[in-house]
């Protein structure tokens, strides 16, 4: 007897009842999506998640056109479909596609607000009080999917993530598009969006047994990533902030109105990830919040994995720290396609500018769609997070923690065993300034993490922290030489900190206080080896 999966068995019938190519015009047949629309968009976002994983395609718009990525549409996608997504746009790009597939109704913002009298940022990305939504578009019959689509772009960007809590729906029916929601394996599913306060926005497309959250992400130039959740990397914060994770508001239309449902009457929403579970915390003292499982105090990274593991938890070592490096392979293989891009695009070979921009993290033009600032931010969070993660399972298992599950003899063999191996085999190469490969492994860039230029005006030796005879090939000016020197504080930075102004010279930003004077010890190395 044959079987087939639910995936399979999706992608047929949706595939095989509806062969015939889709139209690029809008058909809206529903008033509101099903409970069966809902389970269906969670396989339809985990396909392009897990096609993402297996490298199989590398943009939105090529997973989306990807057989493998998308078996349930790809063969109903029109000539001329044209789709574009960085960060921010990537949640209503999904969403936008699924409904227009599916003939249902689908709106997005189009304005955004500061939520309070007293902001005073300048960039409302990055709001202290956080932000309103003050206006929508809703699809309609008719409607050009690719017309929509580049509505999208234009006007979603992170700013309409960042909506307080309780700014849910208005008066006048506009509403924000997400709710904060419990962590359970029942809410938390493929396609709800993970919102980083400092101004990163992500999809959630599978989670694993054991608890891990598996996110993908978009970037100005259109590039998929895929990252796994780790709160040293996407960070949770002020209730003002409407930072973490979210699902999608549901809504119904009857005549030409959208009505949205509000949050004290969707049965999943939660306020656990600002206020956590052990009481008596407001908006005023939101940094004492505290996670609890089974009656321990635990971090919310941890609280995460626990409620959204099936069963109990347990940890097992070498698993762990072969999974945490397979993960950091995949940003350092996206990395390079970001380094690429720079070199490709003839950015490195300008002349620098007279001043960084106002703050390197977040900004406009050359230097967001080919600068790595937050990317080798959040890449060498990763690295730390690996080393503290093993210091800490070391310690269990020393303690007996029955959380460790491990029955060999050579615990710190076994992990130092399976660094070396896939640190060495996780390679890449770039072409240096004189057109010749170079090759680097995993395990080389986490030694020379604090040196890889962030600076898309640098030659691609500098991006890759090259010394000795690697950087001879290397063309830049003195000028160029000097800007790598004084940007070291900045390299050395894990925190990404967008309230202050870094548009200094290269006079200036020496003793600015930028940055961090210290480097931080990332590498696995001393303690595997050291023991």
């Amino acid at each position: 007897m044959i079987k087939f999966s639910s995936m399979a068995l999706l992608a047929f019938f949706s595939v095989g009842v509806h062969a015939q190519v889709k139209d690029l015009a809008w058909s809206v047949k529903k008033i509101e999506w099903s409970a069966s629309d809902e389970k269906s968009f969670q396989e339809f976002v985990r396909g392009i998640g897990r096609a993402k994983e297996k490298r199989l395609c590398s943009t939105t718009e090529n997973c989306i056109k990807n057989k493998d990525a998308n078996p349930m549409f790809v063969n109903r996608n029109p000539q001329g479909l044209s789709i574009f997504s960085d960060c921010a746009d990537l949640p209503h790009v999904l969403r936008g596609y699924f409904a227009w597939m599916n003939d249902l109704p689908f709106s997005f913002p189009t304005g955004v607000g500061k939520a309070s009298s007293q902001e005073t940022k300048p960039d409302i990305r990055y709001s202290t009080y956080g932000n309103k939504i003050i206006s929508r578009r809703s699809v309609k019959t008719g409607d050009n999917v690719n017309t929509i689509v580049k509505l999208i772009a234009n006007s979603i960007n992170s700013a309409m993530f960042r909506v307080p809590t309780k700014f849910d729906v208005d008066n006048n029916n506009v509403f924000n598009d997400f709710y904060p929601i419990k962590i359970s394996r029942t809410s938390l599913t493929p396609g709800t969006v993970f919102y980083d306060p400092n101004g990163h926005v992500l999809v959630v497309y599978d989670v694993a047994e054991d608890g891990r959250v598996f996110m993908i992400d978009a970037h100005p130039d259109n590039s998929l990533t895929r990252q796994v959740y780790d709160e040293k990397k996407f960070i949770v914060s002020s209730p003002n902030y409407g930072a973490g994770f979210k699902k999608w508001r549901p809504v119904s239309v009857a005549g030409g109105v959208t009505t949205p449902v509000r949050n004290n009457m969707i049965p999943d929403f939660s306020e656990i990830e600002y206020y956590g579970n052990g009481g008596g915390v407001t908006d005023a003292n939101w940094k004492q919040r505290k996670f609890i499982f089974n009656g321990e105090t635990i971090t919310f990274g941890e609280y995460v994995r626990r409620s959204l593991a099936s069963g109990n938890l347990k940890y097992h070592p070498v698993v762990e720290v072969q999974e945490a490096l397979a993960s950091l392979c995949d940003d350092f293989r996206d990395r390079a396609k970001a380094v690429s891009d720079a070199v490709t695009s003839g950015v490195s070979k300008k002349p620098h500018p007279v001043k960084l921009p106002e703050n390197i993290y977040g900004t406009h033009g050359e230097w967001e769609s080919y600068s790595t600032p937050s990317r080798d931010a959040r890449f060498k969070a990763s690295m730390l997070s690996l080393k503290e993660m093993v210091e800490t399972l070391l310690m269990k298992f020393r303690n007996r923690d029955p959380m460790i599950d491990y029955t060999g003899n050579d615990l710190i063999g076994e992990i130092r065993k399976a660094y070396v191996e896939r640190s060495t085999a996780c390679t890449v190469a770039y072409t240096n300034s004189k057109g010749a490969p170079v090759t680097l492994n995993l395990d080389q860039v986490i030694s020379r993490a604090f040196q890889l230029s962030f600076d898309p005006y640098h030659c691609p030796e500098l991006r890759w922290g090259a010394t000795g005879n690697e950087l001879a090939s290397c063309t830049d000016d003195a000028n160029k030489r000097s800007w790598y020197t004084a940007q070291q504080n900045l390299r050395n930075a894990i925190d990404r900190n967008y309230d202050i102004r870094m548009d200094k010279t290269l006079q200036e930003l020496p003793g600015s206080g930028l940055g961090a004077d210290k480097a931080a010890q990332v590498s696995l190395r001393p303690i595997i080896l050291a023991q």
